[in-house]
């Protein structure tokens, strides 16, 4: 590698922000300087909005229409909350019933294995006493 000198320091500093004024030109020409023209592009509704020339668009109806539109985004979110909610308590009362009905078999798989531990055991006095 190169040994750069103190005099060369500067020099490669503004070389480097040439560089960087260049690319950034030439990215603005590219996306049309666009952002400079209008950096908070309005809404375009269907009623059309008037061209103000460099103090960018107004549009008459995008106030009411952006209202009606978060009301409606509203009402259809809380629509949707409510039906979740609603859904959820009734998966919860589904897990509640199924969480006894485990319950109510498990006890009565217990007093099945009791019953058949006591057959088993009949069985063997019975084969006990008939080699007798």
């Amino acid at each position: 590698m190169r040994n750069i000198t103190k005099k060369q320091m500067p020099e490669r500093a503004i070389v480097r922000t040439l560089v960087t004024a260049i690319v950034m030109t030439g990215w603005m020409v590219f996306t049309g300087c666009s952002y400079l023209q209008h950096p908070n592009p309005p809404l375009k509704q269907v009623s059309g909005c008037i061209d103000k020339g460099r103090s960018g668009y107004w549009c008459p109806n995008s106030s009411l229409t952006m209202a009606a539109n978060t009301s409606e985004e509203r009402a259809a979110t809380k629509n949707d909350l409510l039906r979740l909610q609603g859904e959820k308590e009734r998966v919860e009362a589904e897990i509640a019933d199924q969480s006894k009905d485990s319950d109510r078999l498990s006890k009565e798989l217990s007093t099945l294995k009791q019953q058949i531990m006591d057959l088993e055991v009949q069985l063997e006095q019975l084969g006990q006493i008939k080699h007798n």
